[in-house]
């Protein structure tokens, strides 16, 4: 997050998912990057800080458009874990983003102590949601390559998630495996990053799925979906994004307009005039401004389509273009570029 365009691009992102609660990991937040880490985010994080520009950090971020109250807030002396106790729709829930550490021997004593570290500070522990890196395989077929038969700080996970009451989420809606993290030095895959929630979370769960996420080419985003109650929106108000003034259809309507304000309003006061111009640049603006936007969605929604085909051709072993894979990655961090610049120009 101590990289503007990348924190941009993921907060677009996380946006446009229409997420309302993110679990961040390795979030390289310090004290002294503090004042510049929300920038960009229509909403609020809650960061346990790390140390280092280069390891650690975790946050859980709030969209300003959640029915949500935070009651207090835990964080671990290491930077590996927030905890967050919370109203969400009134529901009391517990939220705990985390990020194990890799080398297994210091996962082990992480997964020891996190559990109790959870159970003390926990003030709902019927409605608990965990999420984050785990740089651990819960079972064999988690890895691609079954190196991971020899990792015994799983063994400490399970006991975590038993002590705990909480269940893998994965298994309750899919049926195949699918990893999570891939290793480009020696094409290895994993599934690492999980959510664990307790059972009155479990039964209200609607989907959950991975995506790629712009500026993550290792990990993926696990997407989880509860069936939350949603609040009807009313009318927002219009910003003109600048990136439309670029467009021949924007510049062409334009001229047309005032064009049309001239032969058949002329007879009116300038001032009048005026406002009628604004009036029917704004709508123009509105129309090509959402057509605009659907296509650019369409396209996203298209790139991830093809990505996630191509992986699970590659996950069942089959053989795919890397280079084609690569150009789709490279061509959704573009458009998230696009929709970051439309962003900041009418923030």
């Amino acid at each position: 997050m101590n990289n503007e365009e990348k924190r941009r691009i993921i907060f677009r992102w996380i946006s446009d998912n229409n997420i309302k609660v993110a679990f961040l990991q390795e979030t390289f937040c310090t004290r002294e990057f503090s004042k510049f880490k929300d920038l960009g985010w229509s909403g609020e994080i809650k960061h346990n800080l790390s140390d280092s520009s280069h390891s650690r950090g975790v946050a859980i971020m709030f969209h300003s458009s959640l029915d949500y109250n935070i009651k207090n807030i835990h964080k671990k002396e290491d930077s590996r874990a927030i905890l967050i106790n919370a109203t969400i729709e009134n529901v009391d829930v517990t939220l705990c983003s985390v990020y194990a550490p890799n080398e297994p021997r210091n996962r082990i004593e992480f997964f020891k102590n996190l559990k109790f570290w959870i159970a003390r500070n926990s003030d709902s522990p019927e409605n608990i949601i965990i999420g984050g890196d785990f740089n651990c395989a819960l079972n064999e077929n988690d890895r691609k390559n079954n190196t991971g038969n020899t990792d015994t700080s799983r063994t400490h996970l399970k006991t975590l998630l038993k002590g705990l009451k909480l269940s893998d989420t994965w298994y309750i809606k899919n049926t195949r495996t699918q990893y999570t993290y891939t290793d480009p030095t020696n094409n290895s895959k994993s599934r690492i990053d999980y959510f664990f929630t307790s059972d009155e979370i479990k039964y209200k769960i609607k989907n959950i799925k991975l995506k790629h996420v712009p500026k993550k080419d290792r990990h993926k985003a696990v997407i989880l979906e509860i069936k939350i109650q949603e609040n009807k929106k009313g009318k927002g108000y219009w910003k003109l994004n600048a990136n439309l003034l670029d467009l021949p259809e924007f510049e062409k309507a334009v001229k047309d307009i005032a064009k049309d304000c001239r032969e058949n309003y002329n007879d009116l006061d300038h001032r009048l005039r005026w406002e009628i111009l604004k009036v029917q640049v704004k709508d123009a603006g509105i129309l090509i401004g959402v057509n605009r936007a659907i296509r650019l969605r369409n396209t996203i929604k298209q790139i991830q389509k093809d990505i996630d085909r191509l992986e699970k051709l590659e996950d069942q072993g089959h053989y795919i273009d890397a280079n084609e894979k690569e150009q789709l990655k490279n061509d959704m961090e573009k458009y998230y570029k696009e929709k970051d610049e439309g962003y900041k120009l009418r923030s």
